[in-house]
């Protein structure tokens, strides 16, 4: 008998250890996903850059927590659109100042703003787009009610996690002048296992389940309720997709599950340059300049003020 009990003993010790070890690295990769990194410079140089006449801080309430913390950079007085940069994760709104030259054709406003958990929004939880897009909601409503832009004088640019947000956000009520999106994930769930199995291996995969639970337990959000490719079959705004078939990070396949999804007129640049991932704007500037005038041209004419191309 006391043999059955030390073998009891020893198998409730070794699954509560197992137990343990799985609800730790279940945690361990939701502080990856819910908190990026700190960047001290990125902050402090956004600090430095908010002091120029042509920068209008703005700060909204959130309707996902927090507070929205936001540029709207305007030149002159005769902007006649404006253009909402949406980044990728790890970055911020500098990382806008790349894009800046794909869209100088139309000579719009903009309005940059730090998503969730990055730039002046560090410690805020991310939600892979499904409180993102809310976000991006509150900043389109504000630009039509405060600078009384029409929504055929409002495009919508992201890039990345960005690029899927924009996407998730679109399928909702609001209908932009076009949307731009390079590099998007299908659902977060790929995005976050894609490259989890490229770092760590393919055992991650086996963290899945625990992973969705403890990011609903300490975000309120879900892994399955971030998808892209759902939510393109929503989608009525003109769409741009670019996505570079080498990129190493977020594989092309996935917008290319996301462009078939789609039902309205949309664009699928499927780009051979060799660029990394949301990298083709610095491969090959100039065509993707012309990728982006030409499609706002064909699915958006009434848009800005174009130059020649």
């Amino acid at each position: 008998m006391k043999y059955w009990r030390r073998y009891l003993f020893i198998s409730s010790s070794l699954l509560l250890s197992l137990g343990v070890f799985y609800l730790a690295c279940c945690w361990y990769f939701s502080e990856q996903i819910l908190k990026p990194a700190y960047d001290a410079g990125a902050l402090a140089q956004i600090q430095r850059l908010e002091v120029r006449d042509d920068i209008q801080r703005i700060q909204l309430p959130s309707p996902a927590g927090g507070v929205i913390d936001a540029w709207y950079i305007r030149s002159d007085n005769s902007a006649p659109c404006v253009l909402i940069y949406n980044h990728g994760w790890g970055e911020q709104r500098l990382q806008s100042d790349k894009f800046q030259p794909a869209f100088a054709d139309f000579n719009c406003a903009q309005l940059r703003y730090d998503m969730r958990g990055h730039g002046r929004r560090y410690g805020e939880s991310v939600g892979g787009g499904q409180l993102e897009k809310l976000e991006l909601l509150s900043l389109h409503q504000w630009l039509q009610e405060q600078h009384g832009y029409s929504e055929q004088q409002i495009g919508w640019f992201g890039l990345s996690w960005g690029a899927a947000t924009v996407l998730q956000a679109a399928a909702l009520n609001a209908q932009p002048a076009f949307v731009v999106a390079d590099s998007p994930f299908q659902d977060w769930q790929s995005a976050i296992f894609e490259r989890g199995a490229r770092q760590y291996g393919s055992w991650v995969h086996w963290f899945r389940s625990g992973v969705n639970l403890v990011l609903q337990l300490r975000a309120g959000v879900r892994l399955e309720r971030a998808d892209t490719r759902a939510a393109a079959a929503f989608i009525q705004a003109p769409v741009l997709l670019i996505h570079s078939q080498s990129d190493a990070a977020t594989d092309s396949q996935q917008s290319v599950n996301i462009a078939a999804a789609m039902k309205q007129a949309h664009q699928f640049e499927h780009t051979n340059w060799g660029a990394a991932h949301g990298d083709d704007i610095t491969v090959q500037p100039e065509a993707y300049r012309q990728i982006v005038y030409t499609f706002i041209n064909k699915y958006a004419s009434g848009f800005g003020q174009k130059n020649d191309g």
